[in-house]
């Protein structure tokens, strides 16, 4: 435990797998930090999110239902947004996604109802199922050219 984090050291990657329920406001994620886990901070009361070069997966529900949730900085080196990562927050309205992204999950971005533009990435590769649905403001959406495999 390390402060708001719980984390694990697996094959020399560091791994956050859950974090204080108290936690809000707006947080940074430190870096080192290689992989946010299951649920990790489903639900808590974030307004900003800053995530490092070494992360490179957030997995299932990580920040799902953090409904105060209204910016978020996704730093080079990420890789995979995982299914669901941020279903339900309804107040975002300002991210972008990194050049190194390649795949985005299944509902990643459902029902985030306050998103009007998204740009993705020229290194996106795949965009699965229902990533934005019921994202009733989203307005303007930029696919890259090289796109494999829109579900």
């Amino acid at each position: 435990t390390d402060g708001y984090y719980t984390y694990e050291v697996e094959n020399g990657q560091a791994v956050i797998t859950g974090a204080d329920k108290e936690i809000s406001g707006d947080i940074v994620i430190p870096d080192g930090i290689n992989q946010i886990c299951t649920f990790a901070f489903k639900g808590l009361n974030l307004t900003s999110l800053t995530t490092p070069k070494s992360l490179k997966y957030i997995e299932l529900g990580a920040f799902s239902g953090c409904s105060k949730l209204k910016t978020i900085k996704l730093n080079e080196g990420l890789i995979k947004i995982g299914k669901e990562a941020f279903l339900e927050n309804i107040s975002l309205v300002d991210f972008s996604f990194p050049s190194t992204l390649t795949e985005i999950g299944e509902k990643a971005f459902y029902y985030c109802k306050a998103l009007t533009k998204i740009t993705f990435p020229s290194a996106l590769k795949v965009i699965e199922n229902s990533c934005f649905e019921a994202c009733i403001s989203l307005s303007s959406v930029t696919l890259p050219a090289k796109i494999e495999k829109i579900v």
